[in-house]
């Protein structure tokens, strides 16, 4: 017969020693309630870097057609610079992705956010000209579903970390997202 150790055993062994059973544990655990995001990783990944590199020949196309200055700004600068740092960002999250980084959490979710923005102001911007119905239907077919991707995403990995935290913890999983708790130590048990 197995015994398990009680906690002052368990305070008695090495910070090596509970880390090795925590991470046997932690294989051991059933994982069907965190394979959400392990299945749409190869979208968030084409999305990510997909959307990266076709920005690219974008911003060489907008350096060569947008005027130098508009509305006495830096119209070019603007929008050639904010498709750089959405390339920059989208980069950086497929990479976070690729490596299964927590911080792609972060970085998809500000992924989202350029998504959005750009929409917002190429709807805007395009109101009175031609380009209204095209800057719409891009925002409407392309830039917010897949910011809406994105951050459901994000919500499955925090799902999954929520979920496999959960489990270690011995208690039923998974739960809302909007009732975990920042993980900053253990909880105190009675």
């Amino acid at each position: 017969m197995t015994t398990i150790p009680n906690r002052g055993e368990i305070r008695s062994w090495s910070a090596n020693q509970r880390a090795e059973v925590a991470q046997a544990l932690d294989e051991m655990i059933e994982r069907t309630h965190t394979k959400a995001f392990t299945h749409r990783k190869p979208i968030v990944l084409v999305i990510t870097f997909g959307g990266a590199l076709l920005l690219l020949p974008w911003i060489v196309y907008l350096s060569l057609t947008l005027p130098a200055g508009e509305f006495g700004g830096m119209w070019r600068t603007v929008w050639i610079g904010f498709d750089i740092a959405m390339v920059i960002v989208l980069g950086v999250a497929g990479w976070l992705v690729w490596h299964k980084r927590n911080l792609a959490t972060i970085a998809l979710t500000v992924s989202a956010v350029f998504l959005i923005v750009d929409a917002w102001f190429d709807v805007c911007l395009s109101w009175s000209t031609n380009e209204r119905w095209p800057a719409i239907i891009t925002a409407l077919l392309v830039e917010i579903p897949v910011a809406l991707l994105l951050l459901y995403a994000v919500v499955a990995m925090l799902r999954s970390s929520a979920t496999v935290l959960q489990l270690l913890r011995g208690q039923p999983g998974p739960t809302s997202i909007w009732k975990q708790p920042i993980v900053m130590q253990p909880p105190k048990h009675k």
